[in-house]
């Protein structure tokens, strides 16, 4: 058997194949790479070690389902993140509707203060739109949002992470928000409006 850790993430997901030795192997060399950190992601996002591994566990397997049916490049661990912040908005639908749009206030709590959402469905409607956003990112800004204004880690954390220091993650995470809130500004405005008019 060849040597997969020479090769980079690209090669090896162009290696997956219908034979499940290869693409057992490839998903191991995967898995060796990304699964701590990706652990790591998912104990940040939730309360509990139980539901940390239940996270992880049901990433992985949406992961794997993915680049069986269809192996196509992606940027990893962004992407791994991507998944489990899907599945955590799915969650959050369920459970806590507001949840991000209270988390985006707390920081940017005048920008939020300026338009007053009068109804669920409002606050549903920005929360589709703010997912929307999150994956219109450039991956290395997409990561960072996700870290720092979804999960709340501290700067040092997520520099620790990605192994950069903490000027260039402070750099990112602030181009990460302000190109969120670019994005959603139409958005905002509209429901501002909206807000004005009843």
């Amino acid at each position: 058997m060849i040597d997969l850790s020479k090769y980079k993430d690209k090669e090896l997901i162009s290696l997956i194949s219908d034979e499940n030795e290869i693409r057992n192997a490839v998903f191991t060399e995967l898995y060796s790479r990304y699964a701590e950190r990706l652990k790591l992601y998912c104990r940040y996002k939730t309360k509990t070690i139980e539901d940390s591994m239940e996270l992880f566990q049901e990433t992985w397997i949406k992961f794997y389902q993915f680049l069986t049916k269809e192996p196509k490049f992606v940027k990893l661990p962004a992407f791994l993140y991507v998944i489990a912040n899907r599945i955590l908005f799915d969650e959050l639908r369920r459970k806590k509707r507001n949840v991000i749009i209270e988390k985006l206030s707390s920081y940017y709590h005048d920008f939020m203060d300026s338009f007053n959402l009068q109804s669920k469905n409002e606050s549903e409607d920005l929360m589709n739109h703010l997912n929307l956003a999150i994956e219109q990112l450039d991956d290395k800004y997409q990561e960072v949002f996700i870290l720092k204004w979804i999960s709340g880690l501290e700067y040092k954390e997520i520099a620790d992470i990605q192994n950069e220091n903490i000027e260039c993650i402070k750099k990112r995470c602030q181009r990460s928000i302000t190109q969120v809130l670019s994005i959603l500004q139409p958005i905002i405005i509209e429901i501002s409006n909206k807000s004005e008019n009843n």
